[in-house]
């Protein structure tokens, strides 16, 4: 039970910290509720509960088969058409055939759609930078097929509880490999911030699990089991998501006043973009068509200083003349703050001179197609509340949901800021 706590404590965390530290990204988000889906295989395998097991056991597979259609290249259309009534559909049919169809059945068609899944991420798999981290992915994938195979396989080759911990070694792997690359692709550093939330799991679920082992014993029953799952649970439940509950505390307690809510806020948006920088990153030479995706990224966290703060984009040139030319003090939010000001003035440079407030001609789709989204926060495809546009974002949302294309507003986005990219790269005095 020791061994299945253990890796339980370490894979609910490396999933909840994959969905807190990039929510709105498929990949993590996938990645993160596959981890999240095999914790929970180990809890009601701990638990002897053997059909609740068997059902749940089909999610990693499913998820992860998620995850490499979101690692697709750009202009390929099926990460667009992969939404979470396509994914919790696969996974409801998926837990149907483990309990009602013989095993041969999900085991011969897992097995084609990983040999599937392994092709595609092989040609897609990318150089540079992220080289390593996806040649990592490769591996982990092809273990990941070989465990997943044996845990289907109607056959008693090895014994399940091996297998299973297999199993999460190698979606382990996945999630380590998934974050990298992410980060990579952001250019933010994964390492420091994953070592300290590690660290801060490892402390506290040890001193938990301790604790409870010494007042149950060896020989727990079922419901001390479940009970120190949960409360190691809980522990790694505080480490992962410690920062938003101090925002809320916050809040709470510093309403009376704004300033000191205000200074919190500042000083822990600092701290997380110091443990997300990377300042091994040389955007002088880095190719075109990674600076292109590094554009594209900022440009989907104009709203959010916080990230804005760990991008290297705060890093050029002209951020820091801006700032000396107005006697502004250069820091990690100011530079933030002058990055966010500097997207801005770009996508506006986008908009057509002289024909109104708002066109659906091919001239304005661009600006169409940055703007709303990034800079007003319009969410045109999810169900968001969005009382108290004005009429003009209100028009502008109706015809993005009407007619325009998920994946056409995406294609939009990427062209839109690949010029704005060039405009930054092209531009003398960005790299004076």
């Amino acid at each position: 039970m020791t061994l299945h706590l253990l890796l339980y404590a370490f894979t609910l965390w490396l999933g909840l910290y994959l969905l807190a530290r990039e929510p709105h990204q498929p990949r993590l988000r996938y990645t993160g509720l596959g981890l999240i889906a095999y914790a929970l295989t180990l809890l009601l395998h701990s638990l002897e509960s053997a059909l609740l097991r068997d059902a749940l056991s089909i999610w990693p597979p499913i998820l992860w088969l998620a995850v490499v259609i979101h690692l697709l290249p750009e202009d390929s259309a099926w990460p667009s058409r992969l939404n979470s009534t396509v994914v919790v559909t696969a996974l409801g049919l998926g837990s149907a055939l483990m309990l009602l169809l013989p095993g041969w059945i999900p085991f011969a068609g897992f097995t084609l759609l990983m040999i599937a899944a392994w092709i595609a991420l092989w040609r897609a798999r990318r150089q540079g930078r992220t080289g390593r981290a996806w040649a990592g992915l490769l591996t982990a994938g092809i273990l990941l097929g070989i465990s997943i195979g044996l845990l289907f396989l109607p056959l008693s080759i090895l014994p399940a509880d091996w297998v299973l911990l297999g199993l999460g070694v190698d979606l382990l792997i996945l999630g380590i490999c998934i974050g990298w690359l992410d980060s990579l692709e952001a250019g933010e550093s994964f390492a420091p911030d994953f070592r300290r939330s590690l660290l801060a799991a490892v402390l506290l679920s040890a001193l938990v699990i301790a604790h409870a082992l010494l007042l149950i014993g060896t020989s727990p029953t079922s419901l001390q089991r479940l009970l120190l799952f949960s409360l190691t649970s809980m522990a790694i439940l505080i480490v992962v998501f410690g920062r938003s509950l101090s925002v809320l505390l916050d809040r709470l307690t510093l309403a009376p006043s704004p300033e000191v809510e205000q200074a919190q806020a500042d000083l822990k948006a600092i701290a997380e973009a110091v443990n997300r920088r990377d300042e091994a990153l040389d955007l002088r030479s880095m190719p075109p068509e990674d600076f292109d995706r590094l554009t594209r990224r900022t440009l989907s966290h104009l709203g959010d200083l916080t990230r804005l703060a760990a991008s290297p984009l705060t890093r050029l040139p002209v951020i820091e003349s801006r700032l000396s030319e107005r006697g502004e003090s250069i820091n990690t939010l100011s530079r933030a703050a002058e990055l966010q000001s500097l997207l801005r003035e770009r996508v506006d440079q986008l908009r057509p001179r002289g024909n109104g407030a708002f066109g659906t001609t091919e001239e304005w789709r661009y600006y169409n197609a940055l703007y709303y989204p990034y800079v007003i926060g319009l969410r045109p495809y999810a169900r968001a509340d969005h009382d108290g546009l004005d009429p003009v974002a209100r028009t502008v949302l109706e015809w993005l949901r009407t007619q325009v294309p998920e994946r056409t507003l995406y294609n939009w986005q990427n062209a839109a800021a690949r010029l704005i990219a060039q405009d930054l790269r092209e531009t003398g005095s960005f790299w004076q």
